[in-house]
């Protein structure tokens, strides 16, 4: 371990330790004057990371931290510019940046793979959160304000506000805040941290500034540092901060007493006015684990895959089994509290069926004590999360920020600082006590049988709710309007006027000069090469990309769907799920699944459909298996996998209605925090062919389709099982197969060597593809939420006009999503979110908001894109810092699996290394003059541009005359 200074820049070495889990040096240093804690986890990885994080445990649920959280980010005194967060995002090379609000701390996590970059971002950070200017602006813009609209009747907007409306229009939130709410009684937990709509306008500016200056002490904070970062150097930007702060206070732990007694409560939630409330209940159980040992945290992750981690685990299947509901709630552990909780239930119930739900937990519970977990499950829920443990694995989340924020999850609760990144004694803690015999048995009965300390919410739909919560809102800002003066209101109008004098005054150039740039030179003029050769030509074909894995096989087996005739081929878009889950010939689906988490680190499948880049209309369905496994667990992999493909049981008739009903109930719950990804699914299927494939597979159309096949599978069911059947031979044929492998020549030769008995198991001739023809989407349509905001989405296809694409949109699409969008929807709307999305592949633009309390303002929005994009005059170098920001998102690292997938996806839709080197080419050599050729069709879009809203009853139907139809999604 090399040495490392015991004293340096004001800063006292106190421990330093080696992570071996991760390869890493962890120091801890601390500031003699504050006291304020500094980490590193020193390592090889060039994606840097760095988070500060801060205790702020709130006493109420005006949702004071969220607001502050994005406030900091408006301004700082080193960096004097309005938003210095977003022309960071325009103009850096980061591979994350965000804000987190927890509810007892609030992280600032940034990172980079540019080492002056990274730099640049700590150094703004620092600034923000040690130094912001915290104007009343911002505290309205970011929170909430009060305006008067055309009326004259008073209004509450803000963009924490909108945010928190849209939360709470989901049912799982509600959920989750009543288990805090009711578990954690006189607790900061019994809070909501990100704040209640009708909490939120409680807030004072005075109350705003006093929380920053009461929490946002050097004190009371964490810096991590990870990486393959310079101690020194990072230690000097620390001091620069923490030398002007005298000693503060830290927070203490939040206290949670416990509780004598179970407690059942009952909330309403709203649905539609119309809405059928019949299967809309949910009922979760949660229990208060106590404070946990980093051993005992692990036990609990475990213990919830063993009873919940897959379809077949004991508890899950009986409660899905007892018919009481359509899916289960299987949320297992929330460690993000100083007394964790665990919790399960149901939903798509009814309220009175809550104590035999309550029942049928105890009742299995007790019979798992009793007889002893099935050790395949014990033993496949170890493997599973070992495997996860071991192959850290984040989806593309930097590995820096993942452990640094486990720093920071262990310091907010006084346990020892690097104890949650050290995995390995635990594991063989719990393994030694797995062998000397009941060791689950016991944490069941010990933590969850007898354990009083629990809490049953039953959270049941309500028709009414919504009128009498907007008639509870009118009244109060009726009487607050009534109650101002004349110089009251003319307050409210002057306060308004400055918020949108400041929103509509560009920053200086001297401010804007403070964001340090980066030279053009710091991105790499080449693409990354990602490895793709074909092995086989036919049957199955085989493919594979060569990446060290570290013994690993990342394998993908595709088949083309392109025969199912369309009548069947909204059955693709679960049928991956039901040969997975419905067991097989040989086990059911509990033993099969447990098999699988002995010999692999994951088998799942999706259906999904692709164009070729040199004719869109060519579509390309296919229904795609994703596994990983040990190398020398690739022969067991590919046996259950072949079992699953030639016997899963699709005449399981009881089980196919369960999966049905668990998807139909998922869907449901997704659809309301999620309009804007349906309305971008419909908008697609209007304008392009694949666009309707997709639509079918997970869009609004396979949710009707399922809807539909619940009911025949009531009315129907040999007909529905025997279409089932067909999909099968139609899809699963070795012809149709291609098999592509990510890793090391051990891997694909294992993977080889499996193939023959693939293709043996398979029938083998491919079959023609069949026609297709998509109409279900139509322009102009508004579907209604139980929600009081909206997701509002216009799109066109910009290669039906006859664009031709050039690279250099991409840099103005960044340009459109960070300045134009984001000011127009985000900061002027106070909506929570806004994009572009533009598919260089089909030429479809869609703008979609997000949380939005606007319709007719953010499509006025919408059509003003021709003029902002014709008069963009950007100088050289802002137009560099632009295209910057543009290759940041491009160049985001990826795991050796997802170059894999990458390249193999490449490969599907005939994108060459030549082209992408092209059209990196193009960008870096792309100028402010480029976007001249894309006037034309940004003009085309905002005239005749489609639109597709989710939101309320309401505002559509105060919009009706822009609809061809409005209907309820639910």
């Amino acid at each position: 371990m090399p040495d490392h200074p015991a004293s340096l820049h004001g800063f006292t070495l106190r421990s330093t330790q080696t992570i071996a889990e991760s390869d890493s040096i962890a120091l801890l240093y601390e500031h003699t004057l504050t006291g304020a804690p500094v980490a590193f986890l020193l390592n090889d990885d060039d994606n840097k990371g760095f988070v500060i994080a801060f205790r702020t445990p709130p006493s109420d649920s005006t949702g004071v931290p969220h607001i502050l959280e994005h406030s900091v980010l408006n301004g700082s005194a080193r960096y004097p510019v309005k938003e210095p967060f977003t022309e960071i995002i325009r103009s850096s090379l980061n591979t994350f940046l965000n804000a987190f609000t927890y509810s007892d701390r609030t992280a600032y996590p940034v990172a980079s793979r540019n080492d002056q970059d990274f730099r640049n971002l700590v150094r703004i950070y620092l600034d923000a959160v040690f130094a912001p200017l915290l104007a009343e602006t911002s505290f309205m813009q970011e929170g909430w304000h009060h305006k008067l609209n055309d009326q004259d009747q008073l209004e509450v907007t803000g963009i924490v506000y909108n945010e928190m409306i849209g939360a709470y229009s989901s049912p799982e939130n509600q959920l989750a805040d009543a288990i805090y709410s009711q578990l954690y009684p006189g607790s900061i937990y019994a809070h909501s941290s990100g704040g209640k709509p009708e909490n939120i306008p409680d807030l004072s500016f005075d109350e705003f500034l006093a929380f920053h200056e009461q929490f946002y002490s050097p004190t009371n904070s964490l810096a991590v540092f990870a990486g393959n970062v310079d101690v020194a150097e990072s230690l000097a930007e620390m001091a620069e901060y923490l030398v002007r702060f005298a000693p503060g206070t830290l927070a203490p732990v939040p206290a949670i007493e416990a509780q004598a007694a179970p407690v059942v409560c009952t909330l309403p939630y709203s649905i539609g006015a119309d809405e059928d409330a019949a299967h809309k209940t949910f009922v979760q159980r949660a229990w208060c684990t106590g404070e946990l040992t980093p051993e005992q945290g692990l036990a609990w992750t475990i213990l919830g895959q063993i009873l919940l981690g897959s379809a077949g685990a004991p508890l899950r299947r009986a409660l899905i089994e007892s018919g009481l509901g359509q899916e289960t709630m299987h949320w297992g552990l929330d460690g993000d509290v100083s007394k964790p909780n665990f919790s399960v239930g149901l939903k798509g119930t009814e309220p009175d069926k809550r104590e035999a739900i309550e029942l049928k937990i105890d009742e299995t519970l007790a019979a798992l004590v009793d007889d002893g977990i099935d050790t395949c499950q014990v033993t496949a829920a170890l493997n599973t999360i070992e495997f996860q443990l071991r192959e850290a694995n984040y989806g593309g989340f930097p590995p820096n920020l993942h452990d640094g924020l486990r720093v920071i999850g262990a310091w907010i609760y006084d346990a020892p600082l690097f104890s949650m990144l050290e995995y390995e004694a635990p594991l063989q803690e719990i393994r030694d006590g797995v062998t000397a015999g009941r060791y689950f048995e016991t944490l069941i009965e010990q933590s969850l049988i007898n354990n009083q300390h629990r809490v049953t919410i039953v959270l049941a739909p309500d028709t009414k709710l919504a009128q009498q919560q907007q008639e509870a809102l009118t009244a109060r800002l009726a009487a607050q309007r009534a109650a101002l003066s004349d110089d009251g209101v003319a307050r409210v109008r002057e306060r308004v006027a400055e918020l949108e004098r400041v929103q509509q005054t560009p920053d200086t150039p001297e401010a804007l000069a403070s964001i340090p740039a980066l030279p053009r030179s710091a991105v790499k003029p080449q693409a990354d090469v990602l490895p793709f050769a074909m092995i086989a030509d036919d049957g199955p074909r085989l493919s594979f990309s060569e990446r060290n894995t570290r013994g690993i096989a990342y394998v993908k087996l595709r088949f083309d769907a392109a025969a199912v005739p369309q009548p069947l081929f909204p059955y693709l878009g679960i049928f991956a799920k039901l040969l997975r889950e419905t067991g097989t010939a040989k086990r059911d689906y509990s033993e099969l699944l447990a098999e699988l988490g002995i010999h692999t680190g994951g088998l799942s499948g999706a259906s999904g459909a692709s164009c070729k880049l040199a004719d869109t209309t060519a579509v390309n369905p296919g229904l795609t298996f994703v596994g990983k496994a040990l190398t020398h667990s690739v022969p067991q992999m590919f046996s259950l996998l072949r079992e699953i493909l030639t016997s899963a049981r699709l005449d399981d008739l009881e089980r196919v209605r369960e999966i049905v009903r668990s998807v139909i109930a998922n869907t449901r719950s997704a659809v309301v925090p999620s309009g804007n990804r349906y309305a971008s699914m419909r908008l697609n299927a209007v304008h392009t062919t694949v666009g309707g494939y997709s639509e079918a597979l997970s869009g609004l159309e396979q949710f009707f389709f399922l809807q539909q096949l619940e009911k025949r599978l009531a009315t129907e069911p040999d007909a529905v099982l025997g279409e089932l059947q067909q999909v099968r031979e139609l899809v699963l044929r070795s012809s149709q197969c291609h098999v592509h492998v990510t890793g090391g020549a051990a891997d694909l030769a294992a993977v080889q060597t499996e193939l023959a008995a693939l293709a043996a198991d398979l029938p083998g001739e491919a079959l023609p593809a069949t026609e297709y023809s998509w109409t279900a989407a139509q322009a102009g349509e508004g579907w209604i939420l139980p929600a009081n905001v909206q997701y509002v989405g216009q799109g066109l296809n910009l290669y039906s006009l006859g664009l031709n694409y050039h690279a250099a949109f991409s840099v103005l699409s960044h340009l459109i999503d960070q300045e134009y969008l984001w000011n127009a929807v985000r900061v002027k709307g106070n909506a929570y979110g806004c994009s572009s999305q533009f598919d260089a592949i089909t030429g479809q633009l869609n703008c979609l908001s997000y949380r939005d309390p606007h319709l007719e303002q953010t499509l006025e929005a919408y059509a003003g894109l021709p003029d902002f994009v014709q008069a963009v005059d950007l100088s050289a170098s802002e137009y560099d810092r632009v295209l910057i920001g543009t290759m940041g998102g491009l160049d985001s690292p990826r795991t050796p699996d997802q170059e894999g997938s990458l390249a193999f996806r490449r490969h599907l839709i005939g994108v060459t290394q030549e082209l992408v080197q092209q059209r990196r080419d193009e960008v870096l050599s792309s100028t402010v003059a480029d976007f001249a050729r894309f006037q034309d069709a940004i003009a085309e879009f905002a005239n005749r541009g489609t639109i597709c809203v989710f939101g309320s009853q309401e505002a559509l139907e105060r919009n009706k005359t822009r609809f061809s139809r409005i209907a309820p999604v639910l």
